[in-house]
């Protein structure tokens, strides 16, 4: 995409976000910061900037008009954040700079104007590393509390990952994030340690090594429940092309795992076998659900196993088609949900 086609983006969203600033400020005097910020939008789409693109896109602070001297007018940071991430691909990586349209440098004062990121802010809220969420619950998960030295880099693992995804589906669809340095599930009097659930809008996840790709893993659940119509197609188009499951019903994942740490059944992940049927570990092979899961878990993480999986080729074909299928298949569902998820998008993950 060439340098400025970001400025026709950029008017575009002048009417997405504010169609009917004019009146609003006229009917409410609150809304005036609304409406200097569509002026804002507007010069913006005049400025021949040298530098829109992805990966530094840049907040901008312009004299309206030089003939007032100074009187100044600021772009609100999250207004076009939001609308960047839910047009452009990519669009993750739109929160860190602030940069003078004239040139020049931006005072501490401006900073700080724009240092809250929308997606940090909503996981402040969020993000729990107590055992509120069970209170009040007829749970019987047994944990084990996150040490505070461990939970900067908890949050941190979840607002990078969380920034993958458009903001309003994260405020839409996620209430807690609970996160916990153990969790344990009983079954048949037993207690198994796993690394994450989620209840309604509520995510409980396990701090470990793969708490990037359990976050990933348990929000595609909530997505799934929230996005029923959308669920139904992918759940149509995954049982055509693997039509049984290990086990069925609720709870198939926590059967899985019992009957893995009773010595009963194997965990393989990324082999030929698995590939062949279509799916990317023995877990997934459990239940629709879990399949979902851990293939969500994988595009978002950018695992490179997968995508390998996928363009491999044997005699010029596709040598893994049903895995094939799912994948496109699970994107075309994330598509539905918002056009940001494209494949080319999951595609950057991958280092």
């Amino acid at each position: 995409m060439n340098n400025y086609k970001y400025v026709d983006l950029a008017h575009k969203a002048i009417n997405n976000l504010f169609k009917n600033a004019k009146q609003r400020k006229e009917s409410n005097p609150a809304r005036k910061n609304a409406y200097d910020d569509l002026k804002v939008l507007n010069k913006l789409t005049e400025i021949k900037a040298t530098k829109y693109d992805v990966s530094h896109f840049r907040v901008y602070k312009i004299d309206l008009d030089p003939s007032t001297k100074g009187d100044e007018f600021y772009v609100e940071k999250k207004i076009l954040i939001n609308w960047f991430q839910k047009n452009l691909p990519n669009s993750r990586t739109f929160n860190e700079e602030i940069f003078n349209a004239q040139g020049s440098s931006v005072g501490q004062s401006d900073k700080t104007q724009f240092s809250q990121d929308p997606v940090k802010s909503f996981l402040s809220q969020a993000i729990r590393f107590d055992d509120s969420i069970l209170r009040g619950n007829n749970w019987t998960y047994s944990i084990a509390s996150t040490p505070a030295k461990f939970q900067n880099k908890a949050a941190k693992t979840i607002e990078r990952e969380a920034n993958k995804y458009p903001l309003n589906i994260l405020q839409e669809n996620l209430s807690t994030i609970s996160i916990f340095q153990k969790i344990r599930f009983p079954i048949n009097g037993k207690g198994y340690e796993y690394a994450g659930t989620y209840n309604g809008k509520n995510l409980i996840l396990k701090n470990d090594y793969e708490l990037a790709k359990t976050f990933h893993h348990e929000f595609s659940s909530v997505l799934m429940q929230q996005y029923p119509r959308e669920t139904k197609m992918l759940k149509e188009e995954f049982y055509s092309l693997s039509p049984q499951y290990t086990f069925g019903g609720p709870y198939g994942g926590v059967k899985f795992l019992a009957k893995y740490e009773e010595g009963q059944i194997k965990f393989d992940a990324y082999t030929q076998t698995l590939f062949s049927k279509g799916f990317v570990n023995s877990y997934g092979t459990s239940t629709f659900e879990e399949d979902v899961n851990t293939l969500s878990e994988d595009l978002f993480a950018g695992e490179k196993r997968l995508w390998e999986a996928y363009n491999k080729l044997e005699n010029n074909k596709v040598k893994y088609p049903l895995l094939r299928a799912k994948i496109d298949s699970l994107i075309a569902f994330y598509n539905r949900i918002d056009s940001q998820f494209t494949k080319a998008y999951f595609q950057s993950f991958v280092s």
